[in-house]
């Protein structure tokens, strides 16, 4: 095993507003682009069926269902610079133990690889009514 496998890591890419604001801007660009005797000749039924919602789905863990499995392994440290000072280049195992927790969840996957958004960020998201 090697400690710098990149296996989709949790929160490792874009970050959550970009991620949540780009479907938005696309939603945003359709719905302005409508011409005014289309929204008024259709029925709400037809809107939502050609105009879908976009809905993101909260992540709900269910660690009632947890899984937990272990097992023995040997983990290279050569690329780790406190274990492999005179910088060898061969590979250098040691003994280890690999630990996997599976949690089933439901939601939108995405929730789990989107950086969480920086508290210095102002959200563009305004209440409105319709």
């Amino acid at each position: 095993m090697d400690l710098h496998e990149e296996n989709k890591l949790l929160f490792s890419e874009s970050d959550l507003y970009r991620g949540l604001r780009l479907p938005l801007i696309g939603s945003k660009e359709k719905v302005d682009s409508l011409l005014k005797k289309q929204i008024l000749g259709n029925s709400e039924e037809e809107l939502a069926e050609n105009y879908p919602l976009i809905v993101l789905q909260a992540i709900t863990s269910h660690e009632d269902a947890m899984i937990t499995d272990q097992e023995e392994t040997k983990i290279d440290i050569s690329r780790l610079p406190d274990c492999n000072p005179f910088q060898d280049p061969d590979a250098i195992f040691v003994g280890g133990i690999r630990v996997t927790v599976s949690i089933p969840f439901t939601g939108d996957p995405q929730f789990w690889i989107k950086k969480p958004s920086s508290c210095g960020e102002r959200t563009w998201f305004r209440k409105f009514q319709i």
